[in-house]
């Protein structure tokens, strides 16, 4: 796609993130936990970035979340790994 035909989609678990993540450029945001919503998404993405929500999900659901995240992502994956 080309870049001034780029979406930007964001996850997150607050409905209230919806509003604020529209007012910061997103153009669609999913709301429920990311190991519900990513597992369910077909669209495939040329980037994908994941912040910190890895730091409240068990064993199984990072693996889960993990390998649904490289099946998406075409080209760049950023994981932003604070630890615990």
């Amino acid at each position: 796609m080309p870049h001034d035909q780029a979406r930007q989609v964001g996850t997150d678990i607050s409905p209230e993130m919806d509003r604020l993540a529209k007012q910061a450029g997103d153009d669609d945001v999913i709301i429920g936990p990311v190991q519900e919503c990513l597992p369910r998404m077909s669209e495939k993405f040329d980037h994908i970035m994941y912040h910190q929500a890895i730091n409240f999900l068990n064993t199984y659901e990072v693996s889960l979340v993990l390998a649904r995240y490289f099946m998406l992502a075409q080209n760049t994956k950023v994981l932003d790994y604070w630890g615990r």
